[in-house]
């Protein structure tokens, strides 16, 4: 990480192995405002290991290193500029991997000093560092026998010199343990150097002046026991306390009002006789904890002013800040953790509109567990400014969500795979008044309820649960099962699989319940993915689907309503049908070429342009069009929505929200073109 002005003020820059950055499309390398992320035009095309900034005579630019051969569409080999608008190539760049970098003055003025892996840099015989002054490469001596993966700039009082770090023996010719400085024209050692790998450099004075602070997989340096880091005062080296009990990645120096201190991070778990979590501070004295630390490794930490103050953030491969969901990056601001933006951290499955009586929201379910930094558990409220947990949410996966009034007032009622909504008892479904959870009597018993609808079969509004389970409270109930409010009924004798959709439909005979999901029989009748329910009995729909049926909406396509199945199927009725097929009541008929991938979600949306069908899935392609993921049917032909979202779309739902009406896809997906994660909202074009 480092920060970068390019014109429309300082930024936080990251760069790593991610190709997501708070859901926008960003790979390798993104910018961070303090409010929101962004890609850096076509970003390198493989991992970044390092950045820095340095002014060649043509202003500063951001200077990026790692794996890539091509930045922006240019080529670039390991090394690129990046001037705030556009990608250019340092000459011909260097062979093999770049790790690190950092700008230097050898007294011929800066220049851009790039370590790392290759042999060769602009073509010329460059061992593992070589400079860049703007127009050309230069090697540095005979530079080293082995990686470099750390350098910076330090003074042991004299002169300013650039210190190397890494694997390497030898520098220069000259025996040299892990840690080398060169001049500007020749290398020395640094004392007896250190006994392993050393990954990280960094000034710093703790009020006695500047050292030289190194951290690595060393436990001694030049005979004296330091554990993971030492520092190096220009004549000999020392300790910092018990030092750490893993590796050091990375050090930066930070100062939060109360005096600078070094952080550090890495695979440590402890850092003099505490535990601090892969991150800790030195005041000079003392290791300092952040609160408990985070997760999993820290590859990179940087400071940062986002316009509240001077902070800490740090990189790596964790996936919580204690106590907070922060995925691979996070801000440390002195006391707390907190995550560089917000959003759902797992797969949306199903949404709902419901006003609990402070107001029309947007309620979603699914496999995640937080939104941004709080607590839900698969169950969340979005307002249109901000989540809120139901309660204490479920204790497994939500996937299903539906309005129903038992006659106490209306409720959402949720179904999935869990066995507990709040500190209730609730398997597979539950009711949620809008202040607490009740279960739907001693509930399903199964593996699963994937789908809720209501419909009314002549005896009154119910609610309908389908899935994958025998039994809704206590009663046998093959896959689909009946709530009027007090008490479960069969449908006959159900389905013999899986169901996956409920939607209710009138072919011009009245309207009727259908269900669609893996099954071949529905009570008695053979049947293959769907099949109707009149309130008596079941009946097919013609020949049935090739396949699974997974999804259905009612939808008028200008010529009478119609019912719309989305699924896996290739065929309906014996009609070539790609994933999407239309039934009126008598006939089947296919959605142009349809789909290239299977289809988990329909729903019909009005907008400016007029109402068309929405489908949501596994498809990339839609009536032979680049579609990714979700794609609009407007009667005729099917077109796309911008440029789709980054992963499969698992629910679309409408409702009037925030900024008035507008269609809510949820899914799977890290990135889509508004910057969501999981679940985004499609307005008017």
């Amino acid at each position: 990480m480092t920060v970068f002005d390019d014109g429309s003020g300082r930024a936080l820059y990251a760069g790593g192995e991610f190709t997501v950055a708070g859901g926008v499309a960003a790979k390798y390398l993104a910018k961070w405002d303090g409010v929101n992320w962004s890609a850096l035009g076509d970003s390198p095309d493989n991992r970044v290991e390092c950045l820095a900034v340095f002014d060649d005579g043509t202003g500063p630019a951001l200077y990026a290193g790692g794996d890539f051969v091509n930045a922006g569409g240019v080529s670039a080999n390991r090394v690129a500029k990046w001037d705030g608008t556009s990608w250019s190539p340092l000459g011909g760049g260097v062979d093999k991997r770049v790790e690190s970098m950092t700008v230097f003055d050898d007294g011929g003025g800066p220049a851009l000093y790039v370590g790392g892996e290759f042999s060769t840099a602009g073509g010329l015989a460059a061992n593992r560092v070589a400079k860049w002054d703007g127009t050309g490469w230069t090697p540095l001596g005979s530079g080293l026998d082995d990686k470099v993966f750390a350098l910076t700039v330090f003074d042991e009082g004299g002169s300013a010199a650039l210190y190397a770090g890494g694997k390497f023996g030898i520098a220069g010719g000259v025996n040299a343990s892990r840690i080398a400085k060169w001049n500007g024209s020749e290398w020395a050692p640094v004392g007896g150097g250190v006994n392993n790998t050393v990954y990280a450099l960094v000034s710093f004075d703790d009020g006695t002046g500047a050292d030289l602070v190194v951290g690595g997989a060393f436990t001694v340096a030049s005979g004296v026991a330091a554990s993971r880091i030492a520092k190096w005062d220009g004549t000999s080296w020392a300790a910092l306390g018990f030092g750490m009990d893993h590796s050091v990645s990375c050090l930066t120096v930070l100062n939060d009002g109360s005096g600078s201190k070094l952080y550090a991070g890495g695979g440590f778990g402890g850092a003099g006789t505490i535990f601090v979590g892969r991150v800790a501070a030195w005041n000079g004295r003392n290791w300092l904890a952040l609160n408990l630390g985070v997760s999993w490794w820290v590859e990179s930490v940087a400071s940062f002013d986002d316009g509240s103050g001077l902070a800490l953030y740090a990189g790596g491969l964790f996936e919580q800040a204690h106590p907070v969901v922060a995925h691979h990056i996070a801000k440390w601001d002195g006391s707390d953790w907190s995550p560089l933006g917000s959003g759902l951290d797992d797969s949306v499955l199903a949404t709902s509109k419901f006003n609990d009586g402070s107001g029309q929201a947007l309620y979603a379910g699914g496999a995640f567990r937080f939104a941004g930094a709080t607590p839900v558990n698969h169950i969340a409220k979005w307002n249109g400014t901000a989540w809120t947990p139901l309660d204490r949410g479920t204790d497994s996966w939500v996937s299903a969500l539906r309005v129903f009034d038992d006659g106490s007032g209306p409720a959402l009622h949720v179904g999935g795979y869990f066995s507990k909504a709040g500190s209730v008892g609730a398997r597979g479904v539950a009711k949620w008044d809008g202040t607490s959870w009740s279960p739907l009597g001693s509930g399903i018993q199964g593996d699963s309820v994937h789908c809720l609808e209501v419909f009314d079969d002549g005896s009154g509004a119910a609610l309908y649960a389908g899935g994958h389970f025998l039994k809704a409270g206590g009663f046998s109930a093959s896959m689909v099962a009946r709530w009027d409010g007090v008490n479960w009924s069969a449908l006959g004798r159900g389905l013999n699989n899986t169901v996956h959709s409920l939607a209710v439909f009138d072919d011009g005979l009245g309207p009727a319940l259908y269900a669609a999901g893996q099954f071949s029989k529905a009570g008695d009748t053979t049947t293959f993915g769907i099949a109707k329910w009149d309130g008596k009995r079941w009946s097919a729909l013609g020949r049935g689907l090739f396949g699974a049926g997974l999804a259905m909406a009612v939808f008028d396509d200008g010529i009478g309503p119609a019912l719309f199945v989305g699924g896996s199927f290739a065929m309906a009725g014996g009609v070539p049908a790609q994933k999407v097929a239309k039934w009126n009541g008598t006939t089947w008929s296919a959605l142009a070429s349809g789909l290239n991938e299977d289809v988990y979600a329909l729903a019909s949306y009005e907008d400016a342009s007029g109402s068309a069908l929405y489908a949501g899935g596994k498809f990339t392609i839609a009536g032979g069009l680049v579609a990714k993921y979700i794609a609009k049917w407007d009667g005729t032909s099917w077109s796309p929505l911008e440029t789709g979202v980054s992963a499969e779309v698992y629910t679309l739902d409408v409702m009037h929200v925030d900024n008035g009406r507008a269609l809510y896809a949820g899914g799977s997906f890290l990135a889509s073109p508004a910057g969501d994660s999981h679940v985004a909202k499609w307005g008017c074009p």
